[in-house]
């Protein structure tokens, strides 16, 4: 990443919430950023999604399917067109290709391409029947927003917001008299259905609202088609919970009140999911089609006699997919005569296609040559049960881009980088507990490729930035006025240092280069450290011995830092790791080398922890290292070859407290990545978010949405549902006080397409260990403050008893950039009485154990579960 300035987009000026477009693309905070010149890479590092069954199993129920056959193709036989939402955010856009003389035997589906990056969840399509555009309905967080694909380019537009208020799946279809007004009905969040149209006879194309109706109940999902029983009578079928309801727009535009659709002798719907109905060609006035996901597995299709005068509705006389289970459903009647069928499996978000002739029949093969039946084809939204794999909110606006980001004892979080531009820094105080982000006072600083920690007073030091002058800027934040102060500029420029709190409550900054870019002749390391007070005194340059490692290298950029508990200061860059005495400014003689040929540390980095430090093994130390990338260039220019170049899975551990300590590889990853982040959690294990199967700063292009949770204790790696943002280069992850983990970031500027744009989201997974039904212990109260080695009392609620606690973390807040948390840090109390509901614990004996300064304190039930945190000051 060097020489940032030099790549940013044609020196936009803009507000940080401005939306900036250039040619397909579109730059901007909730806006969508929507890519239109290529297809998307697929992401190959995550074939085998999470496999999901039982009661707690959630599918992300209304994440639906849109299918229609359009008019594109060279055969005689029009394409199938195909939208889904995706994982990523947006939604992705598949065609089969119908000119293909096989279908079963060769290649048919392809795709995808990315469209928008808000939160796509329902979603409907048709294509136009004026002009050939595809035009899709989709439900985003709350809004009903209108995409299209224009005929003409092929290029997808920005979204347009109909409503608000809205859930669910929404059905879209085209009036078929002149001038063929859009009709769209949708569930309601308060409840009931809401009718739109647009009308297509005004230039503008306006929208409006219908009628609301269907009151009395709430819905997850809607089909909808315009019959043949009348001029532009709308039939609508919805769900809502397990239940099927059918009803129609008379003539007078007055809606049918909901019947329960019962087929044969009267027999319920079990239904889930997004089920899909058309009138098909069957029988002489055309037969409902209905293909609906049952709770109990499968597809199963229905359809209603319309030849019949009770127009009763029957089971068909097979099942779609009996053998899996299925969360969405799309179906056609295609000009090959028949019912085609899209599925949504819920094992792994995979889509089936199928198509009946006298029984239903597997059809095509995706673009690798993999048929349809035997396993995935198209991304999707994976399934997954919250209890033993997590769960992710819904993505929030914060403002800021959160290139760095750090957790304030006040329990709101700090997100800074730069404007749209880049020419100027920005931040945003984010709180997650409302949703809400809001300026701080002061001068803002353009801390963007600083390091940051937190003193003992509470407050954030940043040292360095980006380019002349802010690299050798030196900042101060103070959460309790969110305050930003400039302290004297450095005597030297930091750009990609590292700071790590003492045990004395200062803070000391290592490395960086003097000058803006990657280490070279013009552009040198700082090869020097410092540290500053709480006064905001900073020390004399004390120079770092070197060579730092055994091959001549200097330390390098945005090193892995650690106080450790004898007193010494652990250091690990590039494939070396040595121990500072700062009293004497001498490196140990031992430098320990990793077992990975390759550094994990910038700019191929990967994330580091200091595992939890214990009294029961006279607090150990145990470093990790976890992913990286491959052999990337160390040149001073950014090397757009780093891009291919493949992610490890691999991870390393140091024991210090070994008679011989040596890096040893311990259980790998169940994905390769570069550019994670690593969060340690109030129950010991450690978080593993986000980055790329491969490349390396400035270059990721394959983003890896699975989560990873390692348990130290048995050395295993357990697979958490996927989020819904790439987070790649820039991004952030840290632990908040309710035991949750924040993930935000990813930039506009140092990103490839199709991830090139200012990512202002932020996403929160809720761990397992808050969704598995058992008690959480409640803090009631508990002092402010604490002293070394004296006894913490912390009372109770009586919900979990004392007796019901299994352990006792005092965690530092976060404080992470560039795949690092400069501030991370836990220790276990030792829990020394319990009585009722009143808990003793011991004080950590020292600041080399535990730093002086702010901890959350957590208390962790015998099974596991955490409390919200209180914020104590150590000291």
């Amino acid at each position: 990443m060097n020489s940032k300035m030099m790549r940013l987009l044609g020196g936009w000026r803009s507000g940080p919430r401005t939306l900036l477009a250039l040619g397909g693309l579109a730059l901007g905070g909730a806006a969508c950023a929507e890519w239109t010149n290529g297809d998307e890479l697929s992401l190959d590092t995550e074939s085998d999604e999470l496999v999901c069954s039982g009661a707690g199993c959630t599918c992300s129920p209304t994440f639906g399917i849109g299918f229609v056959q359009g008019s594109d193709g060279t055969g005689t036989v029009p394409n199938f067109e195909l939208v889904v939402p995706h994982t990523g955010g947006g939604f992705s856009a598949y065609y089969r290709n119908n000119a293909t003389t096989s279908l079963v035997s060769t290649p048919t589906w392809f795709g995808p391409k990315k469209v928008g990056s808000a939160d796509v969840n329902g979603i409907s399509m048709l294509e136009n029947s004026s002009g050939g555009n595809l035009e899709v309905i989709a439900v985003q967080g709350s809004s009903l927003v209108h995409y299209y694909r224009n005929q003409s380019t092929k290029d997808w537009s920005s979204g347009t917001t109909v409503a608000t208020g809205v859930t669910g799946q929404p059905g879209i279809v085209q009036a078929k008299l002149s001038p063929g007004n859009f009709e769209v009905v949708v569930p309601l969040a308060s409840g009931g259905l809401a009718h739109y149209w647009r009308d297509n006879s005004v230039a503008s194309h306006p929208w409006s609202s219908g009628t609301t109706f269907a009151t009395g109940r709430t819905y997850s999902a809607v089909s909808v088609v315009e019959s043949n029983f009348g001029t532009n009578r709308l039939e609508v079928i919805a769900r809502s919970g397990s239940t099927l309801y059918s009803m129609y727009r008379r003539d007078d535009r007055s809606w049918t009140t909901p019947a329960e659709i019962r087929v044969d002798n009267n027999q319920a719907i079990s239904a889930t999911g997004v089920h899909q109905f058309i009138q098909g060609k069957s029988g002489t006035k055309g037969n409902f089609e209905l293909v609906v996901p049952l709770s109990s597995g499968g597809l199963r299709h229905y359809y209603r006699d319309n030849d019949d005068s009770a127009y009763p509705w029957k089971t068909s006389a097979t099942w779609v997919d009996p053998i899996n289970a299925y969360s969405a459903a799309g179906v056609i009647w295609s000009d090959y005569d028949n019912l085609e069928v899209v599925g949504r499996r819920s094992a792994d978000g995979s889509l089936a296609s199928f198509y009946y002739n006298g029984g239903w029949v597997r059809h095509g093969k995706d673009a690798s040559g993999s048929t349809v039946w035997a396993g995935s084809v198209f991304g999707g939204e994976p399934c997954c049960d919250p209890a033993t794999k997590g769960q992710w909110s819904d993505p929030l606006y914060a403002g800021a881009i959160g290139i760095h980001a750090a957790l304030l004892r006040t329990g709101k979080v700090l997100l800074f980088g730069f404007t749209d531009d880049a020419d100027q820094g920005y931040s945003e105080v984010f709180d997650p507990a409302t949703g809400q982000a809001s300026l701080p006072s002061g001068t803002q600083p353009h801390a963007f490729c600083s390091g940051h920690a937190f003193l003992s007073d509470g407050r954030l030091w940043v040292a360095g930035g980006h380019n002349d002058p802010h690299v050798k800027g030196s900042h101060r934040f103070d959460p309790s006025s969110s305050t930003w102060a400039s302290l004297t500029d450095m005597t030297l420029g930091r750009w990609y240092p590292t700071l790590t709190r003492l045990d004395g409550g200062s803070v000391l900054a290592i490395s960086g280069t003097t000058k803006t870019g990657r280490i070279s002749s013009t552009k040198p390391v700082n090869s020097s450290w410092q540290t500053l007070n709480t006064a905001g005194t900073l020390s004399a340059r004390n120079d770092v011995p070197e060579p730092f490692t055994s091959d001549g290298r200097p330390i390098q950029l945005y090193p892995f830092v650690y106080q450790l508990p004898d007193g010494k200061v652990f250091v690990h860059s590039g494939r070396g790791s040595r121990l500072l005495t700062t009293s004497n400014n001498t490196w140990s003689a031992t430098q320990y080398t990793t077992q990975y040929a390759n550094s994990r540390t910038y700019p191929g980095y990967g994330s580091s922890v200091l595992l939890p430090l214990s009294p029961t093994d006279s607090y150990r130390a145990r470093v990790m290292l976890i992913g990286g990338g491959g052999a990337v260039s160390n040149a001073a220019t950014s090397d757009p070859n780093d891009t291919p170049i493949p992610a490890t899975a691999t991870t390393e551990l140091l024991d210090l407290g070994a008679a011989s300590p040596a890096w040893a590889y311990k259980a790998s990853m169940s994905y390769a990545r570069v550019l994670n982040t690593a969060v340690l959690l109030p129950d010991g294990k450690v978080f593993v978010v986000g980055g790329s199967a491969r490349g390396s700063s400035d270059h990721a292009t394959v983003p890896v949405m699975t989560p990873e949770i390692y348990n130290p204790s048995n050395d295993t790696w357990t697979k958490m549902c996927p989020m819904r943002v790439a987070r790649l280069y820039h991004s952030t992850a840290l632990l908040l006080p309710d035991a949750r983990v924040l993930t935000a970031g990813r930039d506009h500027a140092f990103n490839e397409l199709p991830y090139k744009w200012p990512e202002r989201r932020v996403e929160i997974f809720t761990p397992p260990y808050l969704l598995s039904g058992n008690a959480r212990p409640v803090i009631q109260s508990v002092a402010s403050t604490a002293s070394y080695g004296q006894s913490i009392s912390v009372t109770l609620s009586s919900a979990v008893a004392a007796t019901g606690i299994g352990s006792a973390m005092l965690m530092s807040p976060g404080s992470v950039t560039h795949g690092f948390d400069q501030s991370q840090r836990a220790v276990k109390l030792a829990i020394t009485g319990q009585s009722g509901s009143t808990l003793t614990l011991t004080a950590p004996p020292n600041g080399k154990v535990a730093p002086p300064g702010y901890y959350m304190l957590f208390v962790v039930s015998t099974q596991g579960v955490p409390s919200v945190a209180k914020f104590i000051k150590l000291q």
